[in-house]
C-alpha cells in the first residue's frame, strides 16, 4: 500500500492573476474617518435647508392668501356711516343735492353688502352692533346746526364729500394691500364707483 502523494502545489494565481471589479458608474465618497463627520454634517445641514424652504412655501401659501377681515371689516363700518349720514339728504333743499344723497347710499349700501358677503365667505361675520362703531354724533351736531343757520345744504355737501374722499383713500390702500384677486377686483369696483358719486355732487 503505498501512501498517499502530497497534491501539487498551484501556481494558477501567478500565471493567470484574477482581474480587478470593474468599476461601476457611481462615484463613491470616501468613507474615512474625517470624511465621514463632514459628509454627515453636510447631509443634516442640506437637509435642514430643505425643509426649511418648503416650510417657508407652504407658510406663503396657506398665510399670504389669507384675507384680512380685521381692515375689510373697519371698511364696512365706514361705509354704514356714509349710508346713514346720506339719508339725511332728504333733508336738502336742491334737488340735485337730494339726487346725489340717494345715490350715494344705495350705491355703498350695495357695496356694504358685497363686502359683508365677501367676509361671511371666508368665515367671518359681521354684526350689527359692529357696523355702528364708526357713527360719530359730531356729525349730526354740525348737520343740526347747519339747519338752524339755514346752511345745510353747503355743510350736508362738505360732510358726504370729505367723507367719500376718506373712504375712496382707504379703499385704495386696502387695494393695495390685498392678497387675493377677488378682494382686489371688489376693491377695484368700489373704488370706482365712489370716484364716480363724488363726481355727482353739485
Amino acid at each position: 500500500m503505498n501512501p498517499e502523494q502530497p497534491a501539487a502545489p498551484n501556481y494558477d494565481f501567478i500565471f493567470s492573476p484574477q482581474k480587478p471589479p470593474k468599476k461601476s458608474g457611481v462615484v463613491r465618497l470616501p468613507t474615512g474617518g474625517g470624511g465621514s463627520w463632514g459628509l454627515k454634517i453636510a447631509f443634516i445641514v442640506g437637509g435642514t435647508v430643505l425643509v426649511l424652504i418648503i416650510l417657508g412655501i407652504i407658510a406663503n401659501f396657506a398665510l399670504g392668501k389669507r384675507t384680512n377681515t380685521g381692515e375689510l371689516t373697519i371698511l364696512a363700518e365706514t361705509q354704514a356711516e356714509i349710508v346713514r349720514v346720506a339719508a339725511k339728504g332728504n333733508q336738502a333743499s336742491d334737488q340735485g343735492i337730494r339726487n346725489a344723497a340717494i345715490s350715494t347710499q344705495l350705491t355703498i349700501q350695495s357695496q356694504q353688502q358685497t363686502l359683508l358677503a365677501f367676509l361671511a365667505g371666508r368665515g367671518h361675520k359681521v354684526g350689527t352692533k359692529t357696523l355702528l362703531l364708526k357713527r360719530n354724533p359730531a356729525t349730526d351736531t354740525q348737520l343740526t346746526a347747519a339747519t338752524a343757520a339755514s346752511n345745510f345744504d353747503h355743510v350736508f355737501t362738505q360732510v358726504v364729500v370729505g367723507q367719500l374722499q376718506n373712504y375712496a383713500n382707504t379703499v385704495k390702500t386696502e387695494y393695495q394691500n390685498a392678497p387675493t384677486a377677488n378682494e382686489r377686483a371688489l376693491l377695484a369696483n368700489d373704488y370706482n364707483q365712489t370716484q364716480q358719486l363724488i363726481k355727482e355732487w353739485p
